[in-house]
């Protein structure tokens, strides 16, 4: 690999022509706390973060408590300004689609995911409607949590995909017609898929980005988590600002409908996404959160 010295005389020539570049480094471990310095990378593509998520939201192999621990591990390793920058992704050309690891929800993230061999029975098939649920509330997690979005063309379209080359297809588009997946590498037994643009899921990642948009606190303010509990599959945080505006996201990974009670400084709060309003009693509000879902919650 590239060594430290390179890179620091790279970077030097760099902000010696624009002080204001931003430099991404590809590093996909704990490497990437000594890549991202004053003299070195800026941020880098969150890998790690990718790891957490899929760990509680595809294969469930951590709860809540577990989770929250692990994200606040990763904004311990840098500077709040390199948090609020970093590019926070599910997939990418090196990996499997998002949809895919869903449906793959039993491998860990990219394990198994080129097919190379025969006896490789990675799945390959469109997601369900339950399956692709999960890809919403991870888009949700995605757009509210610390960092920037970064999201792989076509995922906000509906694109699935196996490793390489299915991970590179070419765009789908709302104007165009497809013709339906039917084919196996390897020729093994497949579902005929029927292949379009996604317009619900395009109006899910354009609500998520409309709503991150106009609200700071989902920008740069600073994180609290309100529930995050053993064994549980309910996450809640709350982002705030210095302007004193707070933004509460409650997530419910599991197949249930939770109940969530959280104290609040007002007399109701809003649901950002569906626009629903709950009453406070006593400074607290009652919610339930249906079966993998969430809500952005705001004081009103």
């Amino acid at each position: 690999e590239v060594g430290h010295d390179f890179w620091r005389d790279w970077h030097a020539h760099v902000r010696s022509i624009n002080p204001e570049a931003i430099t991404v480094a590809e590093i996909w471990t704990d490497a990437a706390r000594d890549f991202v310095t004053d003299d070195m990378f800026s941020i880098v593509m969150n890998y790690r973060w990718a790891y957490a998520t899929h760990d509680f939201f595809i294969n469930k192999k951590i709860g809540a408590s577990e989770m929250a621990q692990r994200l606040s591990s990763l904004l311990d390793d840098f500077p709040w300004e390199v948090n609020l920058a970093m590019q926070n992704l599910m997939d990418s050309h090196d990996t499997e689609r998002l949809a895919t690891m869903v449906v793959n929800s039993d491998k860990d993230y990219k394990e198994d995911s080129k097919i190379r061999s025969a006896d490789n029975l990675y799945k390959v098939r469109k997601p369900t409607d339950d399956e692709w649920e999960v890809v919403r509330l991870i888009a949700l997690f995605q757009y509210t949590w610390v960092g920037s979005p970064m999201v792989y063309y076509g995922t906000e379209a509906g694109i699935w995909g196996v490793d390489d080359p299915d991970d590179r297809k070419p765009m789908m588009w709302p104007e165009m017609d497809f013709d339906d997946e039917k084919n196996h590498p390897y020729g093994h037994e497949r579902p005929v898929d029927p292949v379009a643009f996604d317009h619900g899921m395009y109006e899910w990642y354009s609500t998520l980005a409309g709503i991150r948009h106009s609200e700071p606190a989902l920008q740069h303010g600073r994180v609290e988590f309100l529930k995050a509990e053993d064994g549980s599959e309910v996450l809640v945080f709350a982002r705030d600002d210095e302007a004193g505006s707070r933004v509460i996201v409650a997530i419910n990974r599991s197949d249930e409908v939770a109940e969530v009670v959280l104290e609040v400084d007002g007399h109701h709060v809003r649901d950002l996404i569906s626009g629903s309003v709950f009453e406070a009693e006593d400074g607290s509000v009652s919610l339930q959160i249906g079966p993998v879902s969430g809500m952005i919650l705001k004081k009103e």
